[in-house]
Parts: C-alpha cells; structure tokens; sequence
C-alpha cells in the first residue's frame, strides 16, 4: 500500500486483484484509497478482455524491468513469459 506520493506504506491482501495478470504494457493502473485497491482502466476494455496491470515500474529501462520480475518469481515463471506483449518486457 501506498500514499499519494507513491511511497510504500503498508501490505495487504486483495484477493480480487491478484487475479490480474502482469504485461508492461498494462491494460489497467493500480492505486489505492485508504486500505483499499482501486484499478481503473487505461484504455476501453470489452466483455472478456483480460485485465493486466504492471508488477513493476514501466517508467524502468527494460533491463531492470526484467531483472525484478525474475528476482521476484522466478524460478516459477520466466520474466519473459510473464508479459502480455511480447519483447516489450
């Protein structure tokens, strides 16, 4: 959980939006209000379109975008596998 500066201030457990997938080119942003996790869409998104959100921080060269995801879960799932758009990760 984070302020409203982005700094880490807290964990927490949301149930429904872990079931988000990660791409680096996220379909949807992350923020919170309180305790509370709210997505909000970035672009239009139909019945049945996955709903992705960024693990890491897009704003990071590729390099360490990869870096993190693979020190993050891997040896469960490749960083390479992990991203909706392939090669943009």
């Amino acid at each position: 959980i984070t302020d409203s500066d982005l700094r880490p201030f807290g964990v927490g457990v949301f149930p429904l939006a872990a079931l988000a997938n990660h791409s680096c080119a996220p379909s949807c942003v992350q923020s919170f209000r309180g305790a509370s996790i709210v997505l909000r869409a970035m672009c239009d998104l139909a019945p049945g379109d996955e709903v992705t959100i960024a693990y890491v921080d897009v704003a990071t060269p590729r390099a360490a975008r990869r870096s993190d995801l693979e020190k993050r879960f891997a040896p469960r799932q490749p960083a390479a596998l992990m991203c909706s758009v392939l090669g943009f990760c």
